[in-house]
């Protein structure tokens, strides 16, 4: 699955949010998610699995991202310049206990096909944060569920990618949450920690302050989306490294943008007629 994203990378947008935006019920679903979450508290937020970026950039507060890939990265790095963008595969999550207030994770959890792996996915996310956003594209009417699909790509390549497709019901009821929203695009649904779980995990306040520091440097006095400053690139750090005051370790690239895609940073990509939608994940 690693291959199909980093080679869907450059056609991403256009066969999933932007195709989205040409019918009006899914651009209404669209405005009501990203609302959702750029009305969230700002805090400490970290994306898994970012992807493009198209969300990230409605994120308020410390933004760290993760993804597989290193050309979903850089897309998403000229979105919000002011992030903190690790390449990792997720998990396990190369950060100590605590780190953020809010993990958000978009079109990533309907992917993990055994339930021993996603709980292992839901366990990991809430040792890292308090709080763990869920956003899954809705489960259509007709639709079985869950099972195996052949997506072609421009290239002329074929990918088998194991999806599950849910209700919000569903959702919430599996990993224990509660609905946030409910559209005929988009479900979305929260899973706080309990207060067991966070009593007995206490953040490490070393790599926690090291933590801020990266962002601290990479963030900019305008609005979101828009200035001068570079990304910061990581590459991905063990899990002990953040036992120590270095945190997340040396940046990968220093001082500089990584390659710019040619997305446009800040506002929404322009709307255009684009092929049959191949979901959005």
């Amino acid at each position: 699955m690693r291959d199909y994203y980093e080679q869907r990378a450059a056609e991403y947008d256009a066969t999933s949010y932007e195709q989205l935006l040409q019918d009006p019920v899914g651009a209404r679903d669209l405005d009501k998610l990203e609302g959702l979450i750029a009305a969230r508290t700002p805090g400490r937020v970290l994306d898994i699995g970012c992807g493009s970026g198209w969300l990230t950039r409605a994120i308020r507060g410390d933004v760290v991202a993760v993804d597989q890939s290193q050309s979903m990265l850089r897309l998403a790095a000229a979105r919000l310049p002011q992030g903190v963008f690790i390449h990792a595969m997720a998990p396990p999550l190369p950060f100590a206990d605590n780190t953020f207030d809010t993990a958000l994770t978009s079109h990533v959890y309907g992917h993990i096909e055994s339930e021993a792996d996603r709980n292992e996915f839901l366990g990991e996310t809430l040792r890292v944060a308090s709080e763990l956003i869920i956003v899954e594209q809705a489960r259509p009417s007709d639709h079985p569920g869950s099972g195996w699909e052949d997506r072609p790509l421009r290239d002329g390549s074929r990918h088998r990618i194991y999806k599950r497709y849910y209700t919000a019901a569903a959702l919430a009821d599996e990993v224990g949450g509660r609905v946030l929203l409910d559209t005929a695009s988009f479900v979305v649904v929260a899973r706080k920690k309990s207060a067991v779980e966070q009593a007995s995990r206490q953040p490490n306040l070393a790599a926690l302050e090291s933590l801020r520091s990266s962002i601290s440097s990479s963030s900019r006095p305008s609005g979101r989306g828009r200035g001068n400053c570079s990304n910061r690139f990581f590459p991905a750090p063990s899990r002990t490294s953040m036992e120590r005051p270095s945190g997340l370790g040396s940046p990968a690239v220093r001082g500089q943008s990584p390659e710019q895609p040619r997305s446009v940073a800040g506002d929404r990509p322009g709307r255009r007629a684009c092929g049959r939608q191949r979901g959005m994940s």
